[in-house]
């Protein structure tokens, strides 16, 4: 009797545990039909504070075919909700599976949450130009935070046979830091040398393989300033180069600067309010409510 009442505990505190980490797709809905080249509004919920949070697709139910979108690291601010939009723009036709995982770190312990949605990518009046030797498509998180990192991801589809390809990123914003690493190729031997040039906002990497580059993901770490202002938009443009051909970026061009910016005074009843709806709609952390609750209170 003792021990199967041991183990319905320890049944309990095990589901108790997962129970813990769920996280919920709202949008988009399962099976969806995307047409080719059109954004995705991917939305998500948790029951726990995530301090990062990561996507990835997995092309043509293949596990060999799949590819990081983009992690954002929330800092000082860590979300129970996310939003982002997912461009589609030169990705392949076909089945799609994205998975999401946040990150909990609590009591000096981390913990992760994870779910996934099936849709399917239709062909469109969008042109994908397989003519091309290759298609490099960008992804990156629609919002960042000050003081926190991303990683952004350059999508690459080869049409052609090629061993090397150069590809360049260019931030039209100073103050910006990155650094290449984590190419990811999947046994196909594709090594990186990074050329990073921050005081110039370039980044230049260069890829080779000795037995062609196939689908991979290239990603790179953006640190983001402490003192970025909510609600900038950084922006950028890039070009790739394999022997005899160039060709420019597709995908994501802008992220914004998310994070908590405190009201000005007079603050009055009516905004405070309008900061209790953003709270309970997970737009902010409780922490931040209780910030301005405290402003409100002294204004």
């Amino acid at each position: 009797m003792k021990s199967k009442v041991c183990l319905v505990l320890a049944m309990a505190f095990f589901a108790a545990f997962a129970a813990g980490n769920a996280i919920t797709i709202n949008t988009p809905s399962s099976n969806q039909t995307i047409p080719l080249g059109q954004t995705i509004s991917l939305d998500y919920n948790s029951d726990f504070n995530m301090v990062t949070s990561s996507a990835s697709v997995i092309f043509n139910n293949n596990w060999s075919q799949r590819l990081e979108l983009y992690s954002v690291y929330m800092n000082s601010s860590p979300k129970m909700r996310y939003s982002t939009k997912v461009n589609t723009e030169g990705w392949p036709a076909g089945p799609v599976r994205i998975d999401v995982t946040g990150l909990r770190h609590e009591n000096g312990v981390y913990s992760s949450g994870s779910a996934a949605i099936n849709l399917v990518i239709a062909p469109s009046d969008y042109s994908t130009d397989l003519n091309s030797a290759a298609r490099v498509v960008r992804s990156i998180p629609q919002t960042v935070y000050p003081g926190g990192y991303a990683i952004f991801s350059l999508l690459i589809f080869p049409n052609k046979p090629f061993p090397g390809l150069i590809v360049r990123e260019n931030f039209k914003n100073s103050g910006m830091k990155y650094d290449a690493m984590n190419v990811s190729s999947w046994g196909n031997g594709t090594e990186a040398t990074a050329n990073s040039m921050p005081d110039l906002n370039f980044l230049k990497i260069v890829l080779r393989s000795p037995q062609n580059i196939g689908m991979l993901a290239l990603q790179y770490f953006v640190r983001i300033p402490e003192d970025a202002e909510p609600g900038t938009i950084l922006e950028l443009d890039g070009n790739w180069s394999v022997e005899g051909e160039e060709g420019l970026t597709i995908g994501d061009k802008s992220t914004k600067i998310g994070g908590f910016k405190m009201p000005d005074c007079p603050l009055s009843d009516q905004v405070l309010l309008q900061y209790i709806t953003k709270w309970s709609k997970m737009e902010i952390a409780n922490n931040e409510l209780l910030q301005v609750v405290q402003k409100w209170k002294g204004c």
